[in-house]
């Protein structure tokens, strides 16, 4: 059986009898990760944008989830100020807790802040409640999301599933 954990002390406790740690990507693989997600489009869109590519991708310290995370909030953007103010954002968030952890956490939270308005936020509040790598259709969340009354302020299923969309 193999199982992963974020954390050594679950393993620990759980008295594992082997363990690999994975480890952060080098940084030639998480920069192309970083670009993957960004986007040809958006690295290519000005002259400035690989440099602030780098510098975000080294904030990024090599983790997999943070790089795909924040590489998809830096593919919204659309001018090489814009990039420069999420960088600095970043750069600036406060870490709440110790560790790996709270680094990921920061980056998270950022990304998180970065969305553009309330509803979009209670979407991804509500899709952090699945377990990773959850099977769970586009369709299949916006009916939840109905049934859960999110978005109860619709006149008629119609539009509340638009605004789903």
């Amino acid at each position: 059986m193999v199982l992963t954990m974020r954390s050594k002390d679950v393993c620990q406790d759980m008295e594992v009898t082997e363990s690999i740690e994975a480890n952060c990507l080098p940084w030639e693989d998480a920069f192309a990760l970083f670009q993957t997600k960004v986007g040809s489009d958006t690295i290519n869109s000005h002259p400035d944008v690989p440099k602030l590519a780098e510098v975000v991708a080294s904030e990024c310290c090599g983790l997999p989830l943070a790089l795909i995370t924040i590489g998809r909030a830096m593919a919204g953007t659309k001018t090489p100020e814009e990039r420069r103010k999420k960088i600095e954002m970043l750069k600036n968030y406060p870490a709440k807790f110790q560790g790996m952890e709270n680094h990921l956490f920061s980056r998270l939270a950022f990304s998180y802040d970065s969305l553009p308005d309330e509803a979009i936020k209670s979407c991804f509040l509500y899709c952090s409640l699945f377990p990773e790598d959850y099977e769970n259709s586009h369709r299949k969340i916006i009916q939840l999301r109905i049934g859960e009354g999110f978005l109860d302020e619709y006149d008629n299923i119609q539009e509340a599933r638009n605004q789903g969309e």
